[in-house]
């Protein structure tokens, strides 16, 4: 036994050290994250497999690794969209324990934060300078960037340009395209503070001196084409393209061969400048440049036989391929200028030269598609190949993806996060025309949420830049107050600067702000020479001028001048202009009628001829009897016409009439037809028509469907979503109220604040209810906000808001005149058929509260409430008050009051025609 023991007491000692060892070192494998898993869950991050990578970071981020807390962040942001169990909240908490540790991505995203943050809140922008400047003392050339923009814009330290092109120098010298980008703007355009030509002048010298590519010789050349800081002389700048064409730099060919064809600083020699042009096909683009140039020099000067620059081009997209070439023998055949036209051989060329990535053949073949040129209509390439361009920075295609220039289709586009941050990227290069459209896509919520504050930080960034359309759309966000405080003399700054380089939309900016007198003097005459500024381009503005002269705005009243300006209206979208001649207090209202004739004769003439507009249009003169006696057959019959052209517009007209009934029997079905057919050629309004027949079941055909009302009301809300994405108001609201409902809070404010925007009346009620009855925020001034709302929508017609401002101002009203007030818009609501009012106001008639007592009037509402209320407690109450009054009347006045019920007629709740 005892030997046992002591050999066990052996064994235990001598085990132990071992067992301790071995725990150790576990617990060092256990604390020291494997690289291999940190490795692999960065891996599954980047596929966007967050599910996984949550699973292989956590463990990691929770024992402290700084890397795998920073990834672990991204992890929840980029999951957040997608799964309950990730959230921006835990992705900030991660990225906070990452920015403690000091892991330089983590400091650096929040430096960038902080940066575009501190436009809204300047503390942060202290912030944002101290860890760039901790990111440049380890080394990253970025921060070093970002450090020079702060400099020289003044964010959060004083404006400092030589310290900013410091910064710059340092981090271009690393490598950072965007630090080049901004010290060629400081030293050569002068785009932020005026040109420093000598400072650029010795720079491209030193480039072209050093033989680093052919570029400081190309821009050397182009100063001394310029005249820009030094004396111009052409044989200098043909020394230094000539110079930088021997470092293949080819873009200098082009400039030789432009000069030698117009014997520019050399003795004129087409010869020698195709040659020049044939060697710039070895650049890249180069047939695409060469297309342009032969296109430029024929129409200039005459000059580059077609045949020449087709053969070269030709050649380089058949016997290499070049999609530059394919794009540009692509364009030839789509013009026309160089061969006859053939759309099949241009979608040929493009098809190849889109495939292989080129931006500009992806945006023209999205083209064909879409108006059938060389293929079949096809609504979705044309989306595919348009979203394709505009990803890689084609203006164009950028252009019709934010402002949708096509306004003939309606699209959905994906909202693909991964495709915009990389857009992003590359406006933060500091493009100004990739930073423009990046503010045009906030503004529009296209890709990212609908952001005002974030699109003037994108317009501000290429506005300093000196981009046109980004002043200008910059000013208008002051002017409106979208994102930014309201600031009119910004506007008005924003305006004149956009209006230096030619955006005639900034001249309209101005007119209006003479006009209304906000952030200058209100000046009706200078206001008018903005407006003219247009060259009479938009329809409105032309409207908006007779306006003007017609009401003696601008100086005594012009009759003449007024109707010059309303005949330059554009008849299709502002063909009412033309008639407002005929209310202008004038003299001559013969002459007046006069005109509005002669217009109808014009319309008749156009709509005999075929077109769709202005058949639509006379349609709408025949239905509404403007000008004309009112004649629904003759209405009837131009609508037709429109809508045969496929007319979206004249097929909803057509509908209008069937749904009403105007002049027509009342056919839900083919109203609800005339709406599809319209809805489906992207019309908004149809479309919300559309919506609305399928909510109530009106012209539905549902007897062959064995989906029944569900159906219905699904596809309604279809329709509604259509109409939504253009901005309906109607849909808007409808869509609010009916299909999301209270229950869905923030669905139900977002798009009941969208609606409101857009004063649409009913929206402005149901939001003033809203607030009014406790749902929104309470503040000191709640109650007068929600107020002011109803009263909006109370004179633009809605009965229920009529009724409840005459409620509300009753029960605050503190006079006598007050509770007149308030009983005249609650007379009003009666009026407009609004039950409840109705009721209300027949008590107190017959109470003789507030208003004189009138038994007779008070048996007409009575009845009239219990005709449209839903049987109910105040069904039931207003039942006995009849009764109570009939007892009190006589019947002489029991009869006058069944007549007077007999014969009231609601207010007319037709859909209306539009031009």
């Amino acid at each position: 036994m005892n030997n046992v023991w002591v050999g066990g007491n052996m064994s235990r000692y001598f085990y132990v050290p071992l067992l301790i060892l071995l725990l150790v070192c576990t617990a060092c494998k256990e604390s020291s994250p494997s690289k291999t898993d940190l490795a692999s869950g960065i891996k599954a991050y980047e596929a966007h497999d967050y599910v996984t990578a949550l699973r292989i970071l956590k463990p990691l981020a929770e024992k402290g690794d700084p890397k795998a807390q920073y990834y672990l962040s991204l992890t929840h942001l980029g999951g957040a969209a997608r799964y309950p169990e990730f959230s921006w909240k835990k992705g900030e908490k991660w990225l906070k324990k990452a920015e403690e540790q000091k892991y330089p991505r983590a400091l650096f995203d929040v430096a960038v934060d902080c940066f575009h943050s501190g436009r809204v809140d300047k503390s942060k922008y202290q912030k944002a300078r101290e860890y760039f400047l901790e990111l440049a003392e380890m080394g990253d050339p970025v921060a070093l960037d970002y450090l020079g923009e702060m400099y020289l814009e003044g964010k959060g330290v004083p404006i400092d340009p030589a310290r900013a092109a410091d910064y710059f120098r340092r981090a271009d010298a690393r490598g950072v395209q965007r630090a080049k980008v901004n010290l060629h703007q400081m030293f050569d355009y002068g785009l932020v503070f005026p040109p420093d030509y000598a400072r650029a002048l010795k720079h491209y010298r030193k480039m072209a001196e050093e033989n680093v590519g052919g570029e400081g010789a190309y821009n050397l050349g182009r100063m001394y084409l310029k005249g820009w800081g030094v004396v111009q002389n052409d044989e200098t700048a043909v020394k230094w393209f000539e110079r930088a064409l021997e470092r293949n730099f080819y873009q200098a060919a082009f400039s030789l061969g432009s000069m030698y064809y117009q014997g520019m600083g050399v003795k004129a020699d087409p010869e020698k400048g195709l040659r020049y042009l044939q060697r710039a096909m070895l650049g890249d683009n180069g047939a695409g440049y060469l297309y342009f140039y032969a296109i430029y020099l024929h129409d200039r000067f005459n000059i580059l036989p077609f045949d020449q620059a087709f053969k070269l081009i030709k050649d380089r997209a058949i016997k290499q391929q070049d999609p530059h070439a394919e794009y540009a023998l692509g364009m030839i055949f789509y013009q026309g200028r160089l061969v006859p036209r053939d759309y099949s051989k241009a979608v040929f060329w493009l098809t190849k030269s889109a495939e292989k990535g080129h931006a500009a053949a992806q945006y023209w073949l999205s083209r064909c598609y879409f108006y059938g040129r060389g293929v079949l209509e096809n609504d979705e390439k044309k989306k595919y190949w348009v979203v394709k361009s505009a990803f890689q920075g084609n203006l164009i295609a950028l252009d019709v993806f934010t402002i949708k220039v096509d306004y003939a289709l309606c699209w959905d586009f994906p909202k693909d996060m991964e495709d915009a941050k990389l857009f992003l990227n590359e406006a933060f290069l500091g493009d100004p025309r990739l930073q423009y459209q990046a503010g045009r896509m906030f503004e529009m919520g296209l890709l990212f949420e609908q952001d005002y504050a974030k699109a003037a930080h994108w317009y501000g960034l290429a506005a300093k830049r000196g981009h046109a359309l980004a002043l200008y759309r910059k000013a208008r966000l002051h002017h409106y107050g979208q994102g930014v405080k309201t600031d009119y003399k910004k506007a008005f700054s924003g305006y004149m600067q956009a209006t230096l380089q030619g955006v005639k939309d900034a001249y309209i900016g101005l007119g209006e702000l003479y006009r209304l007198g906000l952030g200058c003097e209100k000046d009706a005459e200078i206001a008018l020479t903005w407006y003219q500024g247009t060259s009479g381009e938009r329809a409105w503005v032309n409207q908006m001028v007779g306006e003007i002269y017609a009401k003696g705005q601008g100086g005594s009243k012009n009759y003449l001048k007024a109707v010059h300006w309303f005949k330059k209206a554009e008849f299709c979208g502002y063909l009412w202009a033309e008639y407002r001649s005929a209310e202008m207090e004038d003299d001559d209202s013969n002459h007046s009628q006069k005109t509005l004739l002669e217009r109808i004769k014009y319309l008749y003439k156009l709509a005999e001829k075929g077109d769709p507009r202005a058949q639509n249009n006379l349609g709408v003169i025949y239905a509404k009897g403007v000008g004309v006696k009112k004649n629904p057959a003759s209405a009837l019959k131009w609508l037709k016409r429109s809508a045969r052209q496929d007319n979206p517009v004249g097929l909803y007209n057509l509908g209008v009439m069937f749904y009403n009934g105007d002049g027509v029997p009342h056919d839900y079905l083919r109203g609800f037809y005339s709406f599809l057919a319209s809805a489906e050629k992207g019309y908004a309004q149809a479309q919300y028509m559309t919506g609305y027949c399928y909510y109530n079941c009106h012209g539905v055909p549902l007897s062959g469907s064995s989906h029944g009302l569900s159906y219905a009301s699904h596809v309604s809300s279809e329709w509604f979503d259509k109409a939504v994405k253009k901005e309906h108001p109607g849909a808007l609201y409808f869509t609010a109220m009916f299909l999301t409902g209270h229950f869905e809070r923030d669905k139900y404010r977002y798009l009941m604040k969208r609606a409101c925007k857009k004063k649409y009346a009913k929206a402005l009620y149901a939001w003033g209810e809203y607030i009014l009855h406790g749902h929104y925020k309470r503040e000191p001034e709640t109650d007068k906000k929600a107020l002011a709302l109803i009263r909006e929508a109370a004179l633009k017609g809605v009965a229920s808001a009529q009724y409840s401002l005459g409620v509300n101002l009753l029960i605050r009203a503190e006079t006598w005149e007050q509770r007149k007030k308030a009983m005249a818009w609650i007379k009003q609501a009666a009026e407009s058929e609004d039950y409840e009012a109705q009721g209300f106001f027949g008590e107190k008639l017959a109470k003789g509260e507030d208003v004189e007592k009138d038994l007779v009037q008070a048996y007409k509402w009575f009845k009239l409430a219990m005709a449209g209320l839903a049987k109910g407690d105040y069904y039931e109450d207003i039942g006995d008050l009849v009764d109570e009054i009939s007892q009190k009347m006589t019947p002489e006045q029991l009869k006058q009051a069944e007549f007077l019920t007999r014969t009231w007629e609601p207010p007319d709740r037709k859909y209306y025609l539009t031009n």
